[in-house]
C-alpha cells in the first residue's frame, strides 16, 4: 500500500507541542498548520477564539475537547462548555466519554451523557468520542463501540493522548468488528511517519498528534 504525504496530511488532526503554551505561541502554531491540508487544528477551550480567528480565515477547522481527561464531570457542565466551544468557534469536539461510568456497567448512563452532544452538534459541527481503549479489554472496547454505533457517534477516538500510547489492535479491533459502522481516530503515541504508517495499515480513519511537521517530513508526495 503506497501512502502518500498529501493522504497522511488530511488524516491528521494537529495540536502544538508546547506542554503550556502562550497564546502567542497557539496564534503562531494555528498560523503554520492552516497552511497545511489538516484534517483539524487542535485548540483548548481557553485558546478557540484566537485560534479559530486564524484557522477560519484559511478555510481550516479547529478542534476542541471537552472533559478532558476523565470525562467524570456532571453532564451538565459538558455542555455548558460544549456550547461555549461552539460558539467560539470550533468545528468540532473531542468528548471524554463518562469511563467511570462504563467500567461500572451503567452503559444507558453513557448514552444518555452521549446524545446531547450530538444533538447539540446538530449535524452541523462533529462529535468524536473518547472511549479511552488502552484502559479497557478488548471485549470491553467493543461494547464502548456498540454504545457509541447505537447513539450515532461518526468517529470514535482511542484516548486523549496524555499518557497513553495508542496501540494498532486496538484500531484493527474495531474495524474487524465494525467495518464502516464507525470511524476510528487514534490519539496517543504517533509521532513518527512510521506510527503514522502503523496505524494507517491498520485501518484508522484520522490521527491526533503533536507531532504533524515531523511525520509529513518522513512521506514522499504524490
Amino acid at each position: 500500500m503506497i501512502i502518500t504525504k498529501k493522504t497522511v496530511e488530511r488524516m491528521l488532526d494537529a495540536s502544538i507541542s508546547v506542554p503550556n503554551p502562550t497564546i502567542q505561541d497557539v496564534i503562531d502554531f494555528t498560523e503554520k498548520a492552516s497552511d497545511y491540508d489538516f484534517a483539524g487544528i487542535l485548540s483548548s477551550a481557553y485558546f478557540v477564539p484566537y485560534a479559530a480567528e486564524r484557522a477560519h480565515k484559511k478555510g481550516r477547522k479547529i478542534v476542541s475537547v471537552v472533559d478532558y481527561p476523565m470525562g467524570g464531570s456532571d453532564n451538565k457542565i459538558r455542555l455548558i462548555a460544549a456550547r461555549a466551544a461552539f460558539s467560539n468557534g470550533a468545528d468540532s469536539l473531542d468528548v471524554s466519554m463518562n469511563i467511570s461510568a462504563f467500567m461500572a456497567g451503567d452503559y444507558q448512563r453513557v448514552k444518555d451523557e452521549i446524545m446531547p452532544f450530538l444533538e447539540l452538534a446538530n449535524g452541523e459541527k462533529l462529535i468524536k468520542i473518547i472511549y479511552f481503549a488502552t484502559l479497557l479489554t478488548p471485549d470491553q472496547q467493543l461494547k464502548a463501540a456498540e454504545l457509541c454505533i447505537d447513539c450515532g457517534v461518526e468517529y470514535l477516538k482511542t484516548n486523549t493522548g496524555h499518557g497513553s500510547v495508542s496501540k494498532p489492535e486496538e484500531v484493527k479491533l474495531i474495524k474487524d468488528h465494525f467495518g464502516d459502522a464507525i470511524k476510528v481516530m487514534v490519539s496517543g503515541g504517533v509521532r513518527t511517519g512510521e506510527d503514522a504508517r502503523r496505524m494507517i495499515l491498520s485501518g484508522c480513519d484520522r490521527i491526533a498528534t503533536s507531532a504533524p511537521f515531523r511525520i509529513l517530513d518522513t512521506f514522499l508526495e504524490e
